[in-house]
């Protein structure tokens, strides 16, 4: 917000809410960094790419004057004299593990809460400021932006930094990325109309299209930031996230369960084929087994019709 001489640029002031109750790993503060490649200006294609944890080598205490207690980024943290990069930087992975094992949240918040929200955060910073940027034809911007989750699983957006670093670490493939980068901006401006019929969720190797201009044309739906991002924290997230993850668990059992089932099935046929001296690759066991399935359909025909006949008799009492 300004100050009250905002008249005077250097007088101009920013004010944030301090996240006083901030989520820890294993009681040590930490913040989020992903990346958004604004990829074309004209028209205007951005992606998204996951990022990785940055978590303070001491403990946290709110009432600390240190530094590295609050301030995790990798300049301050290097300071510490046990500074280990592999112990200061975490990957999703590896996040959403120890938020399982130590029942903190369910086993989908990273891949449905977290990075949800990331998203949303993203497109908040673009569309609120992409009608003051200037476009230039074949020109491209990655950004690096920050977040932070709170003890009640609420994501909120800190900062975004125009000159990003990259921190190296086996828990974050920052060559990989930064090669797939340069090849999809050389594939977009060379070939741009392949790019163009991209939507929404397409991927790019890591970096995943979060928003097409000309997509966005087709659309009847204005997008308001404060009505879509403001209010994202309203509520305490612990309780939606377990319902989420709760939803994502149930279906991955089901598949689980339904793959068992086809292997249960094939086992069941195979076995047919070998009761009767046949081998189960030739093509007398596949004519078997096709009669097989015609017997049992036949069974399964005869038992809805018989139902069908007890439901008219019935209906008509």
């Amino acid at each position: 917000r300004p100050s009250k001489r905002a008249d005077d640029k250097k007088d101009r002031v920013i004010i944030q809410y301090y996240i006083k109750h901030p989520l820890l790993i294993h009681g040590k503060k930490f913040d989020i960094r992903v990346y958004m490649l604004v990829a074309s200006a004209y028209p205007y294609m951005v992606f998204y790419h996951p990022g990785y944890l940055r978590r303070s080598i001491v403990k946290y205490d709110g009432k600390s004057t240190a530094k590295t207690v609050f301030l995790t980024n990798t300049h301050f943290q290097s300071t510490e004299k046990d500074f280990a990069l592999n112990d200061h930087i975490w990957g999703f992975e590896r996040f959403q593990k120890y938020l399982s094992d130590h029942h903190v949240a369910g086993s989908q918040y990273v891949s449905t809460v977290l990075n949800s929200a990331i998203k949303k955060g993203l497109l908040f910073n673009l569309l609120s400021a992409k009608d003051t940027l200037v476009r230039r034809k074949g020109s491209y911007h990655l950004f690096g932006l920050d977040f932070m989750i709170d003890d009640q699983l609420r994501v909120h957006f800190i900062e975004a930094n125009g000159y990003p670093g990259f921190t190296w670490s086996r828990d974050f493939p920052t060559r990989q990325m930064v090669t797939e980068m340069f090849d999809l901006l050389i594939e977009l401006h060379e070939s741009p109309t392949a790019f163009e019929k991209m939507t929404q969720g397409d991927m790019y190797g890591g970096f995943e299209l979060i928003y097409n201009e000309l997509e966005d044309g087709c659309s009847e739906k204005m997008y308001d930031p404060c009505v879509d991002f403001a209010h994202f924290n309203k509520f305490e997230m612990k309780e939606r996230a377990a319902k989420i993850s709760e939803i994502h668990d149930t279906a991955r059992r089901t598949r689980f369960r339904a793959k068992k089932r086809v292997e249960h099935d094939a086992k069941v046929a195979q076995q047919v084929c070998i009761d009767n001296n046949l081998p189960v690759s030739g093509s007398e066991c596949s004519r078997l087994l096709k009669a097989e399935r015609r017997k049992k359909f036949s069974i399964m025909f005869e038992k809805i019709q018989a139902w069908d006949t007890i439901n008219q008799f019935v209906a008509g009492m």
